[in-house]
């Protein structure tokens, strides 16, 4: 079975209630999960994706992050409530190289986040449990440019995520879950391209949506 059938059994699966079990969260429950990430890009600079400036002939185009990302995700989380629980995750994705629109050159990005965060359920006793993910801390992206030769622009900061989400459960340890949410990222980086001397800034922000498939274990 390839990775794409094996994505398309598990959604399958969350639709149809496949295995599912009665169980409803409580208080001092942990769930650990694992969870793929799909980010599809094409929000343009005006909702996030970032600038790519020459500072010294004072011109400046938007750009994309690269193709569409593809990462993983390791979360772990406690219930404080059977309506809200809150804990940390870590997550990586590469952006593989494209042509950025403007300058026409490729643009390639790959993500690191460590993030605090919390999921508040509004119908926690229903089959399928609708979740608000959210979660803010620390970001690390570095930016490859072929502009005059391959640079590397790298910022470390403030990033949050927010958004929507569904989760089924199977069995008496195992769920499932859906998520689509925003991601916003802060990005600042600049230096002087050796081949003809400008100063190159690439700003100010990356932010861009993501699909989240998560498998979630209760201990």
């Amino acid at each position: 079975m390839t990775i794409k059938q094996t994505l398309v059994l598990l959604v399958l699966c969350i639709l149809t209630g496949t295995g599912a079990y009665a169980r409803n969260f409580e208080k001092g429950d942990v769930v650990i999960s694992a969870a793929g990430i799909v980010s599809p890009l094409g929000l343009t600079s005006d909702w996030g994706e970032f600038y790519i400036q020459d500072q010294t002939q004072d011109i400046q185009h938007d750009a994309k992050l690269g193709k569409p990302g593809f990462g993983g995700e390791l979360q772990a989380v406690y219930f404080f409530h059977p309506r809200f629980a809150a804990g940390i995750s870590a997550s990586d994705q590469h952006f593989a190289k494209d042509r950025a629109s403007g300058w026409e050159v490729n643009v390639g990005t790959h993500q690191k986040n460590l993030m605090l965060g919390g999921q508040i359920f509004i119908n926690p006793e229903s089959e399928y449990k609708v979740y608000l993910p959210f979660s803010a801390g620390w970001n690390r992206s570095r930016v490859s440019v072929d502009f005059g030769g391959t640079q590397h622009f790298k910022y470390t900061g403030f990033a949050y995520r927010a958004g929507i989400g569904v989760m089924h459960v199977y069995g008496r340890h195992w769920a499932l879950g859906l998520e689509a949410r925003y991601n916003g990222n802060q990005f600042h980086d600049s230096h002087y391209i050796a081949s003809n001397g400008n100063r190159i800034h690439l700003r100010h922000k990356m932010n861009f949506v993501s699909g989240v498939l998560r498998l979630n274990y209760i201990l």
